[in-house]
């Protein structure tokens, strides 16, 4: 049976959030897990977790350090003892929506394998960041699969060891978009599996969601400067796709109408659009009366998105390569 390797890449995270991936991994059925790593991004992290887990035989504590994801994943990789076939990454606060998940994945005999990322949607900002979720990951198949390059989500993710361990995780805020948008899918090997879950805690407040997607912004900007040093045509024909749409967006919201104002209508369509494949999604999760509810949030969520991708550029600007902190960040553990 193939030997795998957990890794649970975790900064500025409590010992619960580390747990939740955990128990989800070690419940799975027809997989063999040599070793779960745990990456601690700092020292107070590593002596948390070391403390937390130090009579757990299955659970290694590294210390990783890293000013991001990816550069974190990569120094672990380097001390990890345990030798495996794969390497299954998923982050801190996940859990997989089914007890085969690696399983299923496995089976795929993949260079590397991923599932859908879902909002639980249990508060507003839940739901309309899970339903903005949905939109992105039902073009994956399309932009992957037929066009080349899409993103490629690094929660839920099972890589074949040998590609990690040659090709490391890009070390920039990008590390989800990037890895995908460098290489073309069916050259490398890369499968996606929207029938696959990875449940993700939902954002605690619409502030924090508005600096998160920040966040996501800044990552897919250095993603697209990425593509173009790579000189991959599918993954620069995303990013200009993804980024031609946001300027559009901008310029006949904000722009253009000062001169023309029929191009306000335009941005109205976008959003209208963008709202009806909301709805859609909301409608296939919760029902048609949900749907028809969310189609106006959806609709002001464009407005919101959109200041998040502009506030994207601030935060290269003022940020640079960061981890960004949750509120649950160290919740509740002793840090004495």
């Amino acid at each position: 049976m193939e030997r795998i390797v957990v890794l649970i890449p975790a900064k500025h995270e409590s010992v619960e959030a580390v747990e939740k991936p955990l128990r989800s991994v070690l419940s799975q059925k027809g997989v063999e897990i040599e070793k779960v790593v745990i990456a601690a991004g700092t020292e107070d992290d590593h002596r948390r977790f070391s403390r937390r887990f130090a009579d757990d035989d299955i659970v290694e504590v590294v210390k990783a350090g890293g000013n991001v994801k990816g550069e974190t994943v990569n120094n672990a990789l380097k001390r990890v003892s345990a030798r495996a076939d794969y390497v299954f990454l998923i982050d801190a606060g996940d859990e997989l929506g089914s007890d085969r998940y690696i399983r299923e994945l496995l089976e795929e005999d993949a260079t590397l394998a991923f599932g859908r990322i879902r909002y639980c949607g249990r508060n507003l900002t839940g739901l309309m960041v899970g339903l903005q979720f949905d939109v992105v990951s039902s073009g994956i198949s399309f932009w992957g699969n037929v066009v080349g390059s899409a993103p490629v989500f690094t929660t839920g993710t099972l890589f074949k060891a040998t590609f990690l361990l040659e090709e490391g995780l890009p070390e920039n805020l990008a590390e989800d978009v990037t890895l995908g948008l460098i290489h073309t899918w069916r050259k490398v090997g890369f499968v996606y599996r929207p029938d696959l879950e990875v449940w993700m805690d939902d954002p605690a407040s619409l502030k924090e969601n508005f600096f998160q997607q920040s966040r996501w912004w800044a990552g897919m900007y250095q993603a697209c400067a990425e593509a173009l040093r790579s000189r991959n045509l599918p993954g620069i024909g995303f990013a200009v796709f993804v980024l031609g749409s946001l300027l559009a967006s901008f310029l006949t919201t904000y722009i253009l109408p000062l001169v023309y104002p029929w191009t306000i209508l335009i941005s109205l369509a976008g959003r209208m659009i963008y709202s009806v494949l909301a709805a859609l999604e909301c409608s296939n999760r919760r029902g048609p009366l949900w749907a028809l509810a969310v189609m106006p949030c959806q609709f002001m969520w464009t407005f919101f998105v959109e200041w998040a991708a502009v506030y994207g550029l601030i935060w290269l600007a003022i940020r640079g390569n960061v981890w960004y902190r949750t509120t649950r960040a160290s919740e509740g553990d002793d840090h004495d």
